[in-house]
């Protein structure tokens, strides 16, 4: 019930009433007999109150996000950045979400491709360009939103170097193990041959 808007409608008009329905919990407070048109703009104002407080909710959790959140347009072009991308990337408001991807000059025609391969959704693996012009391996899921009239898309960029980096880790054992196994193999060999002799 928390999420229901409670307008209170009543033929008090004293300021006591007022602030007892406040206090209540009402969101509005109209005295009768009361003119239609402002019922109706007091009705459209407690809407937008409204939606405004519940994507407060969702940017709180944006800003809390450890992962690159951005938003883009149906060129491609980022519309919307957390704090988090603004720090790997600088300030991109505008800029192609492609041009990111390290080797991509970020054209129409590579967004096009990407948005044509995320149906509804597809996750990418890639080195993404830091502001400062360092790299970073990442993956960046691409959900795409379409309407009637547009498409745009959300993209939800990791950074990956620790996983890439105890991956190559993890190869780099395997192979030494191989490297070990083989080496003891010649060896028991060589002293089996030894022995005979």
């Amino acid at each position: 019930l928390r999420d229901v808007v409670v307008i209170l409608v009543t033929a008090l008009d004293d300021s006591e009433a007022r602030v007892a329905g406040f206090d209540a919990g009402a969101d509005e407070f109209i005295t009768k007999p009361f003119d239609r048109i402002e019922l109706i703009a007091r009705l459209r104002a407690i809407d937008r109150l409204d939606r405004y407080r519940r994507l407060s909710q969702y940017d709180e959790l944006a800003r809390l996000s450890p992962d690159a959140l951005l938003a883009v347009d149906e060129q491609g072009v980022v519309t919307f950045l957390n704090p988090t991308a603004q720090n790997w990337f600088g300030h991109i408001t505008g800029k192609s979400l492609t041009s990111l991807v390290a080797g991509n000059d970020g054209t129409l025609a590579e967004w096009r491709a990407l948005v044509a391969a995320a149906t509804p959704s597809t996750t990418i693996e890639a080195e993404f360009v830091r502001h400062d012009g360092t790299t970073f391996v990442g993956e960046m899921t691409l959900g795409v939103i379409a309407t009637p009239s547009t498409t745009h898309a959300t993209a939800i960029v990791r950074d990956r170097s620790e996983h890439a980096m105890l991956r190559a880790r993890v190869e780099q054992t395997q192979r030494f193990e191989a490297i070990a196994q083989a080496t003891a193999g010649i060896a028991h060999d060589l002293s089996n041959y030894l022995f005979a002799l």
